[in-house]
């Protein structure tokens, strides 16, 4: 079974669509989504639906949590006060049927008949990372749920990690991907998603992919549409694009 893992597409229906279009040619059997869908970017509704229509599990994120307004959000750093400032511009553009959906989003979910478990940050929790070069004791004790293979995002970098006789995949961000070169930009217009392979209960591999694509209908869609923080967001970009 080949299972498309998308997560953090953060209001980016451009790299989403990138994403869908590639992994339609993969011969994928399924999909499954790690949270972060619709916050921080221009295109909140479409990125819902478009995640909708794939019919596929989806896993709550921080960020889908914070669109709900269930918590009221307070902060001294400046860089996440403007962040909630775009994600509340989020909220309000979605519908009471959009903020259902989003309800639905599950902690954790089982794929693979228990053999995959699919998750935000760690299983016990959407907020907590799990980093590149996590120690394995770690990763022992955070990812112990029976699963043969743990597929979480939160962290926005593509992981592959073999601890015990267990594996961690992080398929990075779909529409938030780092930038992983030099240089002061934040973000780079990079789709990020992986491929997970399995063998009934076995893992059998992972295909990572950075798709490139052009980013000025993002852009267009943040000026069009009067987001907030819009200079500041924009500056986070580097429009050179690198597949390192």
């Amino acid at each position: 079974m080949r299972i498309a893992v998308i997560a953090d597409i953060h209001g980016n229906d451009v790299a989403l669509q990138v994403v869908l279009a590639h992994a339609a040619g993969r011969a994928v059997d399924s999909y499954v989504c790690l949270g972060d869908v619709a916050a921080t970017g221009p295109f909140p509704v479409e990125t819902i639906e478009r995640v909708a229509a794939l019919g596929c599990p989806v896993v709550m994120g921080n960020a889908d949590e914070i669109l709900l307004g269930d918590e009221e959000q307070e902060t001294d750093d400046d860089f996440i006060a403007r962040i909630l400032e775009i994600d509340m511009w989020c909220a309000a553009a979605l519908s009471d049927a959009h903020r259902a959906h989003i309800r639905r989003y599950s902690p954790t979910v089982s794929l693979v008949d228990g053999a995959l478990l699919a998750f935000h940050g760690t299983p016990a929790s959407y907020d907590e990372k799990i980093e590149l070069d996590a120690p394995e004791e770690f990763l022992a004790s955070a990812l112990d749920r029976g699963a043969r293979v743990y597929c979480g995002g939160h962290w926005h970098f593509q992981n592959l990690r073999r601890f015990a006789d267990r594996f961690y995949v992080n398929p990075g961000s779909v529409g938030m991907s780092y930038n992983q070169t030099s240089g002061d930009a934040l973000l780079v217009p990079l789709a990020d998603y992986a491929i997970v392979t399995m063998d009934e209960a076995e893992f059998g591999g992972a295909d990572f992919y950075r798709l490139p694509y052009d980013p000025a209908p993002l852009f267009d869609a943040a000026r069009e549409r009067d987001m907030p923080q819009l200079e500041w967001w924009l500056g986070l970009w580097s429009t050179q694009r690198s597949s390192s």
